[in-house]
């Protein structure tokens, strides 16, 4: 079993960059960013991040290939379409959209991941950092997808902030 460092420690750890160490230096923000990550940042989910990723019918996934390329799409569903199986992984359909797999492609490579849920509705944010796996799971290789399962390593979630709200539109279906 690895140690873990507490999770204070893994937040600031892993949180900040030694760039963004500078600027919030430069700018003063320090203490600011050590209070929110203190309040905001944990390595597992709660009984109330279920609730809220398991409403929504939508989220970005951010993913870097083995050179550093990132690139970042929209992943969407039902509601409930993301899954919390336990208090660190989360589980959801890859469909396989337009083909040409850059999200899963850069999971092969790299396994790094940066996950950000909104509800615009009642503006809240989550993040979660961690690494993804994609597992072949047969119920849903009928839809051509397979199953995604993320282990998180941090998960943040941001106060009430204003969010730009997308005009209403009709769910797509995926075939």
């Amino acid at each position: 079993m690895l140690d873990r460092p507490p999770p204070r420690e893994l937040a600031m750890s892993s949180l900040y960059s030694p760039s963004a160490r500078e600027l919030q230096d430069q700018f003063d923000t320090r203490r600011l960013a050590d209070r929110l990550a203190d309040v905001t940042v944990h390595d597992r989910f709660t009984p109330d991040d279920r609730r809220f990723l398991e409403r929504l019918d939508m989220f970005f996934l951010a993913s870097v290939d083995a050179g550093g390329q990132p690139t970042c799409s929209y992943k969407g569903g039902d509601p409930g379409f993301v899954t919390v199986v336990d208090e660190r992984t989360l589980a959801f359909p890859n469909y396989d959209g337009n083909g040409m797999y850059l999200s899963m492609g850069n999971v092969a490579a790299t396994h790094r991941v940066g996950l950000l849920f909104i509800d615009f509705e009642h503006q809240r944010r989550m993040r979660v950092d961690g690494t993804l796996s994609r597992s072949k799971d047969t119920c849903c290789q009928s839809r051509r997808t397979a199953r995604a399962r993320s282990s998180v390593f941090e998960r943040a979630l941001d106060r009430p902030r204003p969010c730009t709200r997308p005009r209403a539109e009709p769910a797509l279906r995926h075939q």
